[in-house]
């Protein structure tokens, strides 16, 4: 009697992205612009929500300085949930901002897989792409001239970006 054998597949060929090519330096730009347009927008949306609302208080509506300190918490709380749902929540699920996304980037583990720590997002998207930038000097060329197109941030943080092919 033959048994039946069932192949337990745990991960598809689409999943293998060593073989993808790399996000070069414009591509990349693009994708930030995109991101930084759209978490201004929600940001200074949520800015001007709670200004409206501290006016309907009586309070300045035109000046955040003049504002009492609980209400520029507010502002500051917002803004970071903002940032929490438009760059960090997509990098942890899915690898993509809505910019990369747009453009078909993906944010990979040196591994090569969408498996990042909270402290590896935080630290990649707020402190290592402060380095990165200041020391752009360095991290511009390594853009250009390496073939992984990885730089500073990517290196610090153990990360790397992706083109998805046309059909993902």
């Amino acid at each position: 009697m033959e048994l039946d054998k069932k192949v337990q597949k745990f991960h598809s060929d689409d999943e293998d992205y060593s073989s993808y090519q790399s996000g070069g330096f414009f591509i990349r730009l693009l994708s930030a612009l995109l991101d930084g347009f759209i978490l201004g927008i929600v940001q200074k949306s949520s800015t001007a929500l709670v200004l409206f609302l501290a006016s309907l208080s009586g309070l300045p509506f035109n000046n955040f300085q003049k504002l009492p300190p609980t209400w520029q918490f507010s502002v500051i709380i917002l803004n970071f949930v903002g940032s929490y749902f438009i760059i960090l929540r997509p990098i942890k699920k899915y690898g993509q901002t809505p910019g990369k996304k747009i453009l078909k980037l993906k944010i990979l583990n040196d591994d090569f897989v969408v498996n990042f720590s909270w402290w590896q997002i935080i630290f990649r998207e707020f402190f290592a792409k402060i380095i990165t930038l200041s020391l752009f000097f360095v991290s511009g060329p390594m853009i250009f001239f390496r073939k992984d197109k990885r730089v500073l941030h990517d290196f610090i943080c153990g990360t790397r970006v992706i083109r998805l092919k046309e059909n993902d």
